[in-house]
């Protein structure tokens, strides 16, 4: 959809002169109130600079809103659609005619539930208020020559490559090796799938890894009808892996791209840095919940907690809180590992990064940069379906 506005504008000819769009950051003269942190006093300049900016967010948000209410839209069109049928029934059509003459507002909300259409439905919106406060031309530039095609272009081309068959037996190949470990069972294929195939999200990106994963679950976990938890639950430890495999190397993860330049972080700098740990994390995480009772850990971080309130409390020396490199790396492993079992890892990183005395910008940035890797989104979705994933003869729990 967005493809064909981007044909239109550049069909409709020479860009001509048109109003800057959008407008640089630095126009709005606003570093004072970025540094003091305000965001909303941020928003309030920028809205008052350019009155567009109010409506171009709230476009935004009702994209993500419309989003999150997809399936509801969905769920009603089916409804709509069931009642229909029952009605042409009991009015004596036959089937044929039934099937030909579908409910009209039904089809609108089944398209309207298309999770794929949704942000192309509040572009044709953006367009329309983008021309109302600018002009045609304006829109015509920006949709043609500003808006850079290359990566959703590349995901679309990479996703379809990695779903070739030669790409898939190979894939398959290689995860079998790992499999047979386990003599080929579901859950050897299961730990091998998730495991080892979102590392491979570091050097063919991380769409072609979610492709082959998710292709290679189907073959060899879907089709023996899992439970629903385990099911669902599944589909979020890969969502999950898929993020944290990305950091062997600085070209596959999309967070990684943005910052590689500025911070200068090289593929070497991502192995030694994030990529052994959060591989580390993950196996260690797969293999150990089995036998670990999550409760003693729960206690654990809390008696760290109470201790480190106590020290920091009675204790003036800075020798225990005195931050070094060793400890960032202890604290590190910890989190990630504590996310994986009890879904609590912001405990441990704060034992490290409160003695850093950080302002309050610094520390939620890098708290972020820390759970970009790590993902506690179904942490606790993986430990409830622990006993499981990891039972060593699970067709008995798909039948």
């Amino acid at each position: 959809m967005i493809g064909g506005l981007a044909v239109i504008a550049v069909a409709g000819g020479d860009v001509g002169s048109s109003a800057l769009f959008p407008i640089s950051l630095d126009s709005y003269r606003d570093a004072g109130l970025i540094k003091s942190g305000d965001i909303f006093a941020v928003l309030g300049n920028r809205i008052a600079h350019t009155p567009f900016n109010l409506f171009a967010s709230l476009i935004f948000l009702f994209a993500i809103l419309h989003t999150f209410a997809a399936v509801k839209i969905t769920s009603i069109a089916k409804n709509m659609e069931l009642t229909h049928v029952e009605q042409m029934r009991k009015s004596g059509k036959s089937e044929e005619e039934i099937e030909h003459n579908p409910s009209v507002m039904s089809e609108m909300l089944h398209f309207f539930g298309e999770v794929e259409a949704i942000f192309g439905i509040w572009v044709i919106v953006l367009a329309a208020v983008t021309i109302s406060f600018f002009d045609w031309s304006t829109f015509k530039n920006y949709i043609a020559h500003t808006v850079n095609y290359t990566e959703p272009m590349f995901v679309v081309v990479i996703m379809a490559l990695a779903a070739t068959r030669p790409v898939m037996q190979l894939a398959k190949l290689i995860l079998g090796k790992f499999a047979a470990i386990g003599k080929n069972s579901p859950s050897a294929w299961w730990l091998s799938i998730l495991t080892l195939a979102p590392i491979l999200g570091s050097f063919i990106t991380e769409p072609a890894a979610m492709t082959i994963a998710a292709m290679l679950l189907a073959e060899q976990f879907y089709r023996l009808k899992p439970s629903s938890m385990l099911a669902y639950a599944t589909i979020g430890l890969l969502f999950v892996n898929i993020s944290v495999g990305g950091t062997f190397t600085n070209f596959a993860a999309p967070p990684v791209l943005m910052v590689k330049t500025p911070w200068d972080w090289t593929s070497s700098f991502m192995t030694l840095n994030f990529g052994w740990k959060a591989f580390l994390g993950i196996i260690i995480g797969g293999l150990t919940f089995k036998f670990i009772n999550p409760e003693n850990i729960k206690i654990i971080i809390g008696s760290i907690c109470i201790l480190f309130i106590a020290f920091k409390i009675f204790n003036q020396s800075n020798f225990f809180f005195k931050p070094t490199k060793r400890k960032g790396k202890f604290w590190s492993l910890i989190t990630g590992y504590t996310s994986c079992i009890i879904h609590a890892g912001g405990q441990p990183i704060s034992f490290y990064l409160l003695p850093l005395k950080l302002d309050k910008t610094t520390y939620v940035g890098t708290a972020t940069l820390v759970f970009l890797y790590v993902n506690l989104s179904s942490g606790k979705i993986f430990f409830k379906t622990a006993d499981e994933v990891i039972d060593p003869d699970p067709i008995n729990s798909y039948n």
